[in-house]
C-alpha cells in the first residue's frame, strides 16, 4: 500500500470537509506509521477543531507516529563525514563505515573515533557508496561511484565507477574492476557464498552480479525492479531479497531466475524501504521513504514468499536521513543521520542547512525469535 495514494486523498477529504471519510483515512495513516505532512496541515488542524471524530482520529495517529526512546549509539565528531556505506566484519567485529564526501572508507571504534582504512592508490577511487566484508576471503568489498557532494569532482569521473577488493589486513586495493556497463551510481551491495557480488541499480531500475570466477558482469531487470535498494541473500544464496523503493519488498530466486513480490498484511507496507540486511529467520529495514522514518522488523512466512508482520524497532526523529545498517550480536546498527538532505544535487550545502548535524549509528536490539534461517 502507497502512503501517498491516502494522503493525497485525505488532502481532497479535508478540502471537501468529508470527515467520516477523514478519520477513516486518518486510522489507515495511523495503521501505516506514516503521515507526518498530514498531522501538520493548517487545514486538518480547523477541521479537527470542529470535529470530534477527526480530532480522536488525528491524535491516533499523532500516537503511533511517536519517536522511539533513547538509544545506544556510536556518534562520529567529524560532521563533514557523509555516512552511506556500512558493513562489519564477523570475525572481528569491526566496523566500517564510508564517507561520500571524502572518498574514503574508515573503521570506527566505539566511542566513534574514525580510523582510515585504504591505503593511498592513484587514481584515487571515487565515492564509496556500498560495502560488504566477505570475512573468509578476508577482504573488502566496495562499490564506487559519483556523489554530488564528493571532493574533487570532474566530468570524467562518470566513466570511471568501480567495484574495489580490498584487504582487511592493510588496505590495499588489490582489485578494480569497472561497474556493470552504465551504472554510475552503485545501491547497495551484497555477497554470496560462492563470492559473487551483488550491487543493486536505482537509477536504472536493475540488479547486477558479478561473477568471481570470471570478473564479468550480468544485469537482470525486471519490470517490478524500479528503484532496488537493499539486498538480503538467504543463508544457501538460493534466494535473495530486494528491498524496491517503490515497489515493496521482493524475492529474487537465483536457480530459477524468478521475481516475485512479497506480500505484506493487509494494512502495513513495505514501500520506501532502503536498506535491508537478514537476521536469521527474519529481515531488518529501513523505511526512509515513511513520514516519519523507521526501522521494521519483517517476519516471513515459513516458504519466504510472504510477510506475516511488520514490526516497528525505532523511530528516531533526527536531523538527516537514515538509511542503512548491519547486524550484530543480536541488534541492529545503522546509520540514523545520512547527509543526503543537506547537500544539492550540484554538492553545494543547502542554504536552509549552515551546520551539519553529528554523524550518529544507532543500535537497536532485535527480536529474540530470530534465531533459524530463512527459508529459500
Amino acid at each position: 500500500m502507497q502512503p501517498a495514494y491516502t494522503e493525497a486523498a485525505l488532502r481532497l477529504a479535508t478540502a471537501a470537509g468529508d470527515t467520516a471519510t477523514v478519520a477513516r483515512l486518518l486510522g489507515r495513516l495511523a495503521a501505516l506509521e506514516s503521515g507526518q505532512a498530514a498531522l501538520e496541515a493548517p487545514a486538518l488542524t480547523a477541521l479537527a477543531a470542529r470535529s470530534p471524530a477527526v480530532a480522536a482520529a488525528r491524535e491516533a495517529l499523532a500516537r503511533a507516529l511517536r519517536g522511539s526512546g533513547p538509544a545506544k549509539a556510536i556518534t562520529i565528531p567529524d560532521t563533514t563525514w557523509f555516512p552511506e556505506g556500512l558493513a562489519r566484519d564477523p570475525v572481528t567485529g569491526t566496523l566500517y563505515v564510508t564517507s561520500l564526501r571524502h572518498r574514503t572508507i574508515g573503521w570506527v571504534t566505539p566511542e566513534g573515533t574514525l580510523r582510515p582504512l585504504l591505503a593511498p592508490v592513484t587514481p584515487a577511487p571515487l565515492a564509496p557508496y556500498a560495502l560488504v566484508v566477505d570475512s573468509a576471503r578476508r577482504v573488502l568489498y566496495a562499490a564506487t561511484g559519483v556523489a554530488p557532494a564528493m571532493l574533487g569532482r570532474v566530468p570524467a569521473d562518470s566513466t570511471r565507477a568501480e567495484l574495489l577488493c580490498i584487504t582487511l589486513a592493510d588496505g590495499r586495493i588489490t582489485g578494480r574492476w569497472p561497474l556493470a556497463d552504465g551504472l554510475t551510481t552503485p545501491g547497495e551491495m551484497a555477497l554470496l557464498p560462492n563470492g559473487d557480488i551483488l550491487v543493486s541499480d536505482a537509477l536504472r531500475g536493475a540488479l547486477h552480479r558479478w561473477r568471481a570466477a570470471t570478473g564479468t558482469w550480468a544485469t537482470r531487470r525486471d519490470p517490478w525492479l524500479r528503484s532496488p535498494q537493499g539486498l538480503a541473500p538467504s543463508a544457501d544464496g538460493r534466494v535473495v531479497y530486494v528491498a524496491d523503493w517503490s515497489t515493496g519488498l521482493l524475492r529474487w530466486d537465483l536457480a530459477e531466475d524468478s521475481l516475485t513480490r512479497v506480500m505484506e498484511p493487509a494494512g502495513t507496507t513495505l514501500v520506501g524501504m532502503d536498506g535491508l540486511r537478514r537476521a536469521g529467520a527474519v529481515l531488518v529495514g529501513v523505511q526512509n521513504g515513511l513520514a516519519p522514518a523507521r526501522v521494521v522488523r519483517i517476519s516471513l512466512s515459513p516458504d519466504g514468499r510472504r510477510a506475516t508482520a511488520v514490526t516497528t524497532l525505532d523511530r528516531p526523529l533526527l536531523d538527516g536521513d537514515p538509511t542503512t545498517g548491519v547486524v550484530a550480536d543480536g541488534t541492529f546498527l545503522y546509520v540514523a543521520t545520512s547527509q543526503w538532505p543537506h547537500w544539492d544535487d550540484d554538492g553545494r550545502r543547502r542554504a536552509e542547512q549552515p551546520t551539519l548535524p553529528p554523524v550518529i549509528l544507532r543500535q537497536v536490539p532485535l527480536d529474540a525469535s530470530a534465531a533459524s534461517e530463512i527459508a529459500p
